[in-house]
């Protein structure tokens, strides 16, 4: 509970009491719970100093415009979560 507490960057006690309040099933110790954020591989444009995804790039109107750009691919977060639960030993 306290790993996954740093994470959010909240305290052990908020997370048990908030876990308490949804019911959702705290974990006994020696067992523990991860959530993770995913995150996926996403074609994105260098331009002008920062990155746009290639998707929402528009071009500029005018044919003069000089701009530096390249494409990359980034892992940027997707929005989607995933809980892992595990023990710590098997008896």
């Amino acid at each position: 509970m306290v790993v996954v507490a740093k994470q959010f960057d909240v305290s052990g006690s908020y997370l048990a009491r908030a876990c308490s309040r949804l019911n959702i099933p705290r974990p006994a110790r020696g067992y523990g719970i991860a959530i993770f954020e995913l995150t996926e591989a996403t074609q994105m444009r260098y331009v002008n100093g920062i990155y746009v995804r290639e998707s929402e790039y528009v071009p500029p109107k005018s044919k003069w415009t000089q701009q530096s750009h390249w494409t990359s691919t980034h892992d940027v977060p997707c929005g989607r979560f995933l809980v892992v639960a595990y023990a710590g030993y098997y008896t």
